[in-house]
């Protein structure tokens, strides 16, 4: 065991207890709490495990490619977080930090548990510590839909069954919220009930979400094309855009996410010139970073386009510190640069909108279409594996998912002889 460091605040995190074996030669899933060079564990209602099994659960969190059983994964990636989060949640409010304090304070609120208003709110916080903005506000917004249609200040997990899920989810159609947001908010619920199920606060039986005809089924957006063939990107790149405006702006870093591998905006704007190595571009995800996975390295080849506009876009001062595009500024807070990435992506798709109904482009410009567009263009040379690396998704369903959305001009055209 490694050297126990004093420290201001409380760490928690759950662990498996190897201090005792049971007779299935498994050991207790416990939280533990470290505070100034004392560390207790609490049993928290999580079920024991084989040391393989907890040792498999964790490397599925580094690699996504480590094969897991549904409940073992939701196990990891849901009921264990919301543990710590519940862990954390309570921890704040205790100053000064009293380990008889938390103790009475953790389990006294496991009542609060049937309420999925309070759960979800503990949830948030957690996120927002962990500097996970966006799945913050994801949360945040799946958590006021919630209560809009509630319409009480609490709302009893037991309340929740298959009839009150359909008349959620007709709710929130009925206001025109597409699919793809109602499988958001309801999976932002499912996260809260999964937990409460693992604690025994729900059953089984009782538990709403399945396949079964019993049980409610999250819907699915619908696959909609989001792609753009190479002539209609040409288009764009050659457009006569003003510079009076910002629309200028918006068409180059539209292009420049294209041209590197369909870059995400926040990941744009968060480049540096040591990112760059000769001809070659290397970043790693911010997405990835949040998270304990470490990401792979994404390798770009810049194209003279690409070059031309850092050229053209780019901070005179190239040391390589300076961030390349003039957006960002190292005294910046991760909740400012969030903002900023927000309102960045947002104007730059206000103005690429307008483009593409100038260019009477058959979908809506948007900096997403220029990720999927960069998959569709190269699937006709490489292969899926390729592609996922260029993307720098974790797993390569995810990257089926970009060029299922796609259109196959080949396809399409072996039509042509038909008639």
């Amino acid at each position: 065991m490694g050297d126990l460091v004093e420290s201001r605040r409380p760490y928690f995190k759950v662990v498996l207890d190897k201090r005792r074996l049971n007779k299935e030669n498994k050991y207790p899933v416990k939280l533990r709490v470290t505070f100034n060079r004392k560390r207790c564990y609490y049993s928290v209602g999580l079920r024991d495990l084989e040391e393989a099994t907890w040792d498999k659960m964790n490397s599925y969190l580094k690699n996504k490619n480590v094969r897991l059983t549904q409940d073992e994964r939701d196990f990891i990636e849901i009921v264990v977080p919301a543990k710590e989060a519940k862990a954390v949640s309570v921890g704040e409010g205790i100053t000064p930090f009293l380990f008889e304090k938390f103790k009475d304070a953790y389990f006294t609120a496991a009542g609060d548990k049937r309420d999925v208003f309070n759960s979800m709110e503990g949830y948030i916080r957690v996120l927002n510590n962990e500097e996970r903005y966006g799945t913050e506000s994801s949360y945040q917004c799946a958590l006021n839909s919630l209560k809009e249609f509630h319409g009480n200040s609490t709302l009893d997990i037991l309340e929740i069954d298959k009839s009150w899920l359909t008349r959620y989810e007709n709710w929130m159609i009925a206001k025109s919220k597409s699919k793809t947001t109602v499988g958001i908010y309801l999976r932002s619920l499912r996260t809260i009930m999964n937990e409460a199920r693992e604690c025994g606060i729900i059953t089984q039986e009782n538990y709403p979400f399945g396949k079964s005809r019993q049980k409610y089924s999250i819907p699915t957006g619908r696959n909609i094309k989001k792609a753009l063939r190479k002539d209609d990107v040409r288009r764009i790149m050659n457009f006569e855009c003003s510079e009076e405006n910002f629309q200028g702006q918006a068409r180059d870093y539209w292009m420049f996410s294209f041209l590197a591998n369909g870059l995400n905006m926040k990941d744009l704007i968060a480049l540096k010139y040591e990112n760059v190595q000769g001809d070659r571009l290397f970043y790693r995800r911010k997405k990835s970073q949040n998270t304990k996975a470490v990401g792979r390295e994404i390798k770009v080849t810049l194209r003279p386009e690409a070059r031309a506009i850092i050229e053209k876009r780019g901070q005179t001062n190239r040391a390589p510190g300076n961030y390349i595009f003039p957006i960002l500024n190292s005294s910046l807070s991760e909740v400012e640069v969030f903002k900023i990435s927000l309102g960045f992506t947002k104007k730059v798709n206000k103005y690429m909108k307008l483009i593409g109904e100038e260019l009477d482009l058959p979908l809506k410009l948007t900096t997403y279409v220029a990720r999927h567009s960069f998959a569709s263009i190269m699937k006709k040379t490489q292969s899926t594996e390729k592609i996922q690396e260029m993307l720098g998704h974790e797993s390569p369903k995810t990257t089926q998912g970009y060029i299922d959305s796609t259109v196959d001009e080949d396809y399409d055209h072996a039509y042509d002889s038909l008639l």
